[in-house]
């Protein structure tokens, strides 16, 4: 995904979670982040945590249950059960944002 494309998506985004009544905090804008650059496939809560933990140290896992929760409530993620776990990923054509999926050759 290109820069533009990346900022044009977490612009739209960050409008559907201000519509829902929340702010885009720096923590939930580093969740988001691991979504809009994973493009798609599932994530579970700790891989989330993992990767966001990288841009922002000082988040913790509490807060990524907590906003993958309200993400889920606005629609932004689908949480899916696999094997007895939650995996997420994002809903595309729910939030009228179109995000590339990425080959594996890339």
């Amino acid at each position: 995904m290109s820069t533009a494309e990346a900022f044009q998506s977490k612009q739209s985004l960050s409008l559907k979670i201000e519509k829902g009544g929340s702010r885009l905090t720096k923590q939930r804008a580093a969740i988001l982040d691991v979504f809009i650059d994973k493009g798609s496939g599932l994530l579970t809560a700790e891989e989330v945590y993992l990767t966001a933990k990288r841009k922002y140290p000082g988040i913790g896992i509490a807060t990524v249950y907590r906003t993958l929760d309200m993400f889920v409530e606005l629609r932004l993620l689908r949480r899916i059960y696999n094997d007895r776990v939650a995996r997420y990923c994002l809903c595309p054509y729910e939030i009228g944002v179109t995000i590339p999926i990425k080959s594996k050759r890339e």
